[in-house]
């Protein structure tokens, strides 16, 4: 009985054919690709040409830490960081803006001042982008 609902269901339907072995390999390599390709895209849209780090900090008094830090950018750009100063309870307490560069090395070493409301514990750099 089963087989003659198959074949009733195939009169009126038409027979479901599997797919060739072709489509299902040009299908995969598109999909492949598709997925390769947006993962450079991801990767690319990521990439940063500049790297900073935070070397050490002094805390100089309750209003004034010092930070010591270096940033890696190519030669002949000019970046802008962002440091801050956190206390205890990582709260930020001073913060400052500053561009550098031009320079002909692409690793520099340099010194801030960050004024603080409060005395802070810790100093580093949140970040830097090229300008």
């Amino acid at each position: 009985m089963e087989q003659n609902q198959q074949q009733i269901l195939a009169q009126r339907y038409g027979e479901k054919r599997a797919p060739s072995r072709s489509r299902v390999k040009l299908l995969s390599v598109i999909g492949v690709s598709a997925l390769t390709l947006g993962a450079i895209g991801i990767g690319l849209a990521n990439w940063n040409p500049i790297a900073a780090e935070t070397i050490g900090y002094r805390v100089q008094s309750p209003w004034l830490t010092e930070l010591d830090f270096e940033v890696q950018m190519p030669p002949g750009s000019v970046a802008q960081c962002e440091f801050e100063a956190l206390n205890n309870s990582f709260a930020q307490v001073g913060f400052r803006t500053e561009q550098f560069g031009p320079f002909e090395q692409a690793t520099t070493a340099h010194t801030i001042e960050i004024n603080t409301f409060e005395e802070a514990v810790t100093g580093l750099v949140r970040g830097c982008e090229l300008r």
